[in-house]
């Protein structure tokens, strides 16, 4: 639900986005002071354990923005009227629709396994929405614009 209040964020990702999600905890803890957990999607998916995520933002990291273990956290998120902020390299993927506020990473296509472009554009995005939360924390409108602009 835009323009939803949060005092903490849970965070959805998996391979190198995990390691993104990992920096986010530490710079937002340390920064905006906020709590930050890391979801374990599979708790969503496969053993239907779902976590109460009441005051949270829920944000999902992702290239592809399609695997169906982090969809179903923000699903989650959404029927339990929390806000959702995704970060993508593909605009028109299934979590960047899904979500409230939406990342365009833009750092084009990936050509490596190892997805370093995105990597590298979601620690910059993640330093950036840092550097933009003040005050009461909302989550207010839906972006398209592009991290590398």
């Amino acid at each position: 639900m835009a323009g939803e209040t949060f005092d903490n964020v849970l965070i959805a990702a998996r391979g190198i986005s995990d390691n993104a999600a990992r920096y986010c905890q530490y710079l937002w803890g340390a920064s905006n002071r906020l709590l930050v957990s890391l979801a374990a999607p599979s708790l969503y998916g496969v053993y239907q354990s779902l976590s109460r995520l009441e005051g949270a933002l829920v944000v999902g990291i992702s290239q592809s923005g399609e695997s169906p273990d982090l969809l179903t956290v923000l699903s989650e998120a959404k029927k339990q009227g929390r806000p959702t902020l995704s970060l993508t390299n593909k605009p028109g993927s299934p979590m960047a629709q899904m979500a409230d506020c939406h990342v365009d990473l833009g750092a084009g296509p990936e050509l490596a396994v190892a997805a370093t472009k995105s990597y590298t554009a979601q620690l910059a995005a993640l330093a950036t929405l840092s550097a933009g939360i003040a005050g009461p924390r909302k989550c207010s409108r839906r972006s398209t614009g592009s991290a590398n602009r």
